[in-house]
């Protein structure tokens, strides 16, 4: 939004009774009372394995030229860390969340109001996550048990393999067993 201001010709006189000759206008003013706004986004939703790193995406609706100076501490995180807050374009940012190791922790991230401002100092709104990052950065477990515990010769058993979570069955390979 703009404005500008006009003082009408013979609006006032000087102390000697002199009006005022030419209407004078200034329109040099731009007006903006609107906060600047917050998307968080993470690439990729889901960790675990050997992926443990998303990519968080921090979108603006407008410039806002402090938001580069923000440390990790003014963001709220759980489930990993955050690291490497830098610009990718006028009004993107990324960091790195890189996920616990050993949790099943949700990965959340936020930002509280008032941490950043716009060019005319209006303190942007806080954001956080839409959709919390899925962690499973928790090695499977196994229990063996037999159907026995003694054998002799010619006599069998039944070996059980329990695991605590679903198991990817071409992971595992006859020469894994000794």
């Amino acid at each position: 939004t703009s404005a500008s201001i006009t003082l009408n010709a013979g609006s006032f006189t000087d102390e000697s009774g002199n009006p005022f000759g030419t209407a004078e206008s200034f329109s040099g003013i731009t007006i903006d009372t609107l906060a600047p706004s917050l998307t968080i986004t993470s690439s990729p939703g889901s960790l675990g394995g050997s992926n443990t790193t998303s990519t968080i995406t921090f979108t603006l609706s407008e410039v806002a030229p402090d938001f580069g100076n923000l440390t990790k501490t003014d963001f709220t995180f759980s489930g990993g860390e955050l690291s490497n807050l830098s610009q990718v374009s006028p009004t993107v940012y990324e960091a790195i969340f890189t996920a616990n190791t050993s949790s099943t922790a949700a990965g959340l991230v936020s930002l509280a109001a008032n941490k950043y401002t716009d060019n005319f100092l209006n303190p942007g709104s806080g954001g956080s996550l839409a959709t919390k990052i899925t962690i499973d950065t928790l090695a499977p477990t196994v229990a063996i048990t037999s159907s026995t515990s003694k054998l002799a010769i010619g006599e069998t058993a039944t070996i059980q393999f329990q695991f605590n979570e679903p198991m990817d069955a071409t992971s595992v390979q006859l020469g894994d067993f000794i």
